[in-house]
């Protein structure tokens, strides 16, 4: 059985017991993304003990380049985040958290090294092939048992997210030249050129942005509705419950029938019937939990038969102790709707 010493590692991994068309799981926890330098060792480590097939969707390893920010070394690498980032977001979130990861200068059984320039000059480098500022990548240079690896670090993709096109030609040493504006897409273990179909797929991604963006933006408006309905309703209600503190008694069958034809009774019955259909629709738009839960804390103080109505209609008697438990109610409603807002916009910027 051939074998093959790994250099700093202290073991020997067995290379030559798999063929090259047989794959060994990465011995790696992909159900988080890869953050810290002990965690990206730790990558680094997995795939020197890896096999060649292990590379995935969010993997891709290189021997390591005598220049980082040479054209060969910057175009391989950028073509690798573009891959990367033009990946479905469904499909891309099934390893690390959706990120993806380039590790440069180590593979199945050799941890080789790389010399890595001002960081500066790396990403300006790499920059020209895949572009700046669009897709969202990092490089870090990590140290293994004294050898220096590069690791590039890529983004996960998100409905909305543009198509990653090269942004510069490359000419390679042999073959034709590759134009500004190729779609590459990364598959099982290779970064290849766009299909008709794929480019199809990339372009539902974009369109799925603003569709969610509009569901969203349904969402939001209809949360303003709540919270706004619910806000006005509390203050009307604390100045009718002004009212009858001052008076201290509770209004008459008149009063309230007079006050219903007001300018303020009208504005009222308009904000109940707004809150509750919006109370209705939200309940359409969506089924998150959070959301809906805080909706139905404000839906529950904010009723004609609960402490504030019920002491200014005379239905319970006029004490110091129900003025306390209407003016809580009041408060309640307000309270409630702030704890919304904070709900829906943790909500809205996921």
């Amino acid at each position: 059985m051939a074998t093959r010493l790994v250099p700093g590692l202290g073991r020997e991994s067995i290379v030559g017991s798999i063929g090259e068309n047989q794959s060994m799981a990465l011995d790696i926890d992909y159900s988080r993304s890869l953050r810290t330098s002990d965690q990206l060792a730790g990558l680094i480590r997995a795939v020197v003990l890896a096999a060649p097939v292990d590379e995935s969707r969010a993997l891709e390893w290189k021997k390591g380049y005598s220049d980082l920010t040479s054209a060969e070394a910057s175009f391989a690498i950028g073509r690798a985040i573009l891959g990367f980032a033009n990946r479905m977001p469904g499909v891309a979130a099934t390893q690390f958290e959706g990120a993806a990861y380039v590790v440069i200068g180590a593979e199945p059984g050799l941890l080789l090294g790389q010399s890595v320039p001002d960081s500066a000059n790396v990403v300006n480098a790499i920059g020209r092939y895949c572009g700046q500022g669009f897709p969202l990548w990092d490089g870090r240079a990590v140290s293994v048992d004294g050898t220096t690896v590069f690791i590039v670090t890529v983004e996960p993709p998100r409905a909305g997210d543009r198509i990653a096109l090269l942004q510069k030609d490359f000419q390679p040493a042999k073959g034709s030249l590759v134009k500004a504006g190729t779609v590459f897409v990364r598959q099982p273990g290779a970064t290849e050129r766009a299909t008709k179909e794929e480019l199809e797929s990339l372009q539902d991604r974009l369109l799925d942005g603003s569709r969610r963006d509009a569901h969203y933006s349904e969402i939001r408006a209809t949360i303003d509705s709540i919270i706004g309905a619910a806000r006005r309703w509390a203050d009307t209600m604390l100045g009718m419950l002004s009212a009858t503190s001052r008076r201290r008694s509770a209004w008459s069958e008149q009063d309230l029938a007079e006050w219903v034809d007001t300018d303020s009774g009208v504005e009222q019955g308009a904000q109940l019937q707004l809150f509750h259909a919006s109370v209705r629709r939200i309940r359409l738009l969506t089924t998150e939990s959070g959301i809906l839960a805080a909706v139905g804390h404000v839906e529950q103080f904010v009723s004609h038969e609960r402490d504030a109505w019920s002491l200014i209609a005379g239905k319970v008697p006029f004490t110091d102790a129900n003025q306390t438990k209407a003016a809580a109610q009041i408060f309640e409603v307000r309270g409630a709707a702030e704890t919304l807002e904070e709900v829906a916009v943790a909500f809205l910027a996921r």
